[in-house]
């Protein structure tokens, strides 16, 4: 459906998409008070791609709530997942260069013990 109005609506094919894609995604954020896993949490991310900001801030205004209580909570779990997806971002990228590290240690473990055994000779 919101393709169809978007286009009918003469908007551009990639921002028919992009919106397209960010409705399809909104609905997800529904669950997210139950409990996600870091899975779930990297998924929404990726998923999301280069739309992740403008998708929190849909799911932001996305409350028809006249209570100001229901507000706030759906705030809090919209800044906890941003965190947990800042978090997580971090600690993929630490995974990611560990290995480079230990090869650099040892390679330099290496390097030396052999630069010893040939200035004792």
């Amino acid at each position: 459906m919101t393709k169809k109005r978007l286009r009918a609506l003469e908007y551009p094919e990639d921002v028919v998409k992009d919106v397209a894609e960010i409705v399809r995604l909104s609905g997800r954020f529904k669950g997210y008070a139950d409990g996600w896993g870091d899975s779930a949490v990297r998924r929404y991310a990726r998923d999301a791609g280069h739309l992740l900001g403008k998708l929190n801030s849909l799911v932001r205004s996305d409350c028809t709530s006249r209570h100001d209580h229901i507000h706030q909570a759906i705030h809090h779990h919209v800044d906890d997942l941003e965190r947990r997806i800042g978090e997580l971002a971090e600690a993929d990228r630490r995974a990611a260069e560990r290995p480079f590290l230990m090869v650099m240690r040892l390679w330099s473990v290496w390097v030396w013990g052999r630069a010893r055994r040939w200035a004792r000779r």
